[in-house]
């Protein structure tokens, strides 16, 4: 992999700061025409209003249920994991080796 340096940082006040005497890159035609940024489609997102239309008055509980359905992804995954690798563990030290 070639070491290559950053062309420009994104900072939140300013916006995007060229670290070299490069342009920094612009944004492409088609989303300059967008009814809503980038940035404001994500915050809907994150934050669960994005699918107020769907869900109505339950908007709310969106967020915390997908929390909570990812932290018990996080555990389930983990739990499964350490359980395979004691399986390994265990399968490894009782074959026979031989020398």
């Amino acid at each position: 992999m070639e070491n290559t340096l950053p062309i420009a940082v994104a900072d939140y006040r300013y916006g995007l700061i060229s670290l070299a005497d490069t342009i920094p890159p612009t944004m492409p035609e088609e989303m300059k025409t967008t009814p809503i940024s980038l940035w404001h489609f994500l915050f809907a997102c994150h934050n669960g209003r994005l699918f107020e239309q769907w869900l109505g008055t339950s908007t709310w509980l969106f967020v915390p249920v997908s929390g909570g359905l990812l932290l018990l992804n996080l555990l389930t995954g983990s739990w499964d994991w350490l359980q395979r690798r004691r399986r390994q563990k265990q399968h490894q030290s009782s074959a026979p080796s031989f020398q």
